[in-house]
């Protein structure tokens, strides 16, 4: 048979499990029930190839199969420690995108599973949400690379992409500044409490920053001491004697909503003057363009701006 290019198509080898490396920059989190199942019933015939990518220092990289090497490791079988793989000898960038064409775009993971891989593509919403957690360095998105406790692990991603797309009510506002703000509240005012960072309450606290923050009315001192007073479970439990009607806006909907209604209650009860009254809260509700134009109408222009 004539040998194949392996420029073009992937070398067929049986690899020794112990020399294969992970890149946790983007492989995804390792389920070790998954493992187990795997390797109490491993068949070496039923194997499927692994994918892996050889470096140019060497460095055998697993793209796809990582659940299957870890069950092979498990298992403690020396005899079986060998197994079939196709090598590839891609860039880096080519690594992460076919990491991403197999695991992402044909098994339809997770957003916490898709999120690094789409950091190091370079999609915009992952990127900034990326540099946001580094800057506050509070909390982490659950990797193969970070050390996840239940106090510092935020799963929402789909959560905050959403705020990062949908709240940018001023004209030319930096995308991400309402989702900015949002996370580095829960970061200084909530960050060991239980609930901080469900995606109801990180949306629930983005939809009230974005409908009041810099209007004459508002005053984000307030807004912190409101937090610190009250527990994310303390609004919670104030959103729900709430009606729960969606909106237009995605972000602005639901339990988003209702949690959005409960921070302004706490918020008008820390202090009584200067008041979000009922008719400013219908902003939350309005079901058309003009609960943008509104704000506007309100925002406190700084001189010169």
């Amino acid at each position: 048979m004539e040998n194949l290019n392996s420029e073009m198509y992937p070398e067929l080898k049986y690899i020794n499990v112990n020399t294969l490396k992970f890149d946790d920059a983007y492989q995804r989190l390792l389920m070790p029930n998954h493992v187990k199942n795997i390797s109490k019933t491993f068949d070496p015939n039923a194997f499927q190839p692994i994918t892996v990518n050889q470096r140019e220092n060497g460095d055998l990289i697993v793209i796809d199969g990582q659940h299957r090497v870890e069950a092979v490791k498990l298992n403690g079988n020396l005899s079986l420690i060998l197994v079939p793989a196709q090598i590839l000898y891609l860039s880096m960038e080519q690594e992460v995108d076919l990491f991403y064409k197999i695991n992402v775009t044909k098994k339809a993971l997770s957003a916490v599973d898709r999120f690094y891989p789409e950091v190091l593509q370079g999609h915009p919403d992952a990127v900034f949400i990326d540099n946001l957690l580094k800057d506050i360095d509070v909390f982490h998105i659950p990797s193969r690379g970070t050390k996840n406790t239940a106090s510092n692990s935020i799963s929402c991603v789909n959560a905050m992409k959403e705020i990062y797309r949908e709240c940018v009510m001023i004209p030319n506002e930096t995308p991400g500044n309402v989702l900015d703000k949002t996370i580095r509240l829960i970061a200084e005012n909530w960050a060991s409490t239980m609930d901080n960072t469900q995606a109801k309450v990180v949306k629930g606290l983005a939809n009230f920053v974005d409908m009041y923050d810099g209007t004459d009315f508002f005053e984000m001192d307030r807004l912190v001491k409101t937090m610190k007073k009250n527990k994310p479970i303390d609004i919670i439990r104030i959103s729900r004697t709430y009606p729960n009607n969606g909106v237009r806006y995605t972000v602005k909907s639901g339990d988003n909503l209702t949690i959005a209604q409960a921070i302004k209650q706490k918020y008008n009860d820390f202090r009584i003057d200067n008041p979000i009254t009922d008719s400013l809260a219908l902003w939350l509700q309005d079901e058309n363009d003009s609960v943008i134009n509104n704000k506007r109408n309100r925002l406190i222009i700084k001189e010169g701006e």
